[in-house]
């Protein structure tokens, strides 16, 4: 008797995870050359969204090649094994050699520069 009563215990009490959610969310419209509409209005409907979700959601928009190290760096000092992360990016966006490349809005880009075998 003492075995279905343990087994009924341990089926009722909730799983208690220890990992974290965590998400970093990019809107970047303002570009020097061609800005976009709605990158920013996405990123803030996901970022939204997600902390909903309780998602610890780090969200920066605009950002310039200064401060992309920085929101990189705050993203990883809070990952830590075992947990959820996401990331969600919203702007241009481009390919060069078959790299791709999220450009800050103020990236100053004048041409592919191609490299051969």
């Amino acid at each position: 008797m003492k075995k279905c009563l343990f087994l009924v215990l341990v089926a009722i009490i909730p799983a208690v995870s220890l990992a974290s959610k965590i998400a970093l969310v990019i809107g970047n419209s303002a570009y020097q050359s061609r800005p976009l509409d709605n990158p920013v209005n996405d990123a803030r409907a996901v970022a939204a969204k997600l902390e909903a979700l309780n998602f610890n959601v780090i969200y920066r928009e605009n950002l310039k090649i200064k401060e992309i190290g920085i929101a990189l760096r705050e993203f990883r000092l809070k990952v830590s094994a075992g947990d959820e992360v996401l990331f969600f990016y919203a702007g241009h966006g481009l390919q060069v050699n078959g790299i791709n490349y999220l450009p800050a809005v103020d990236a100053d880009i004048q041409k592919e520069k191609r490299t051969y075998p």
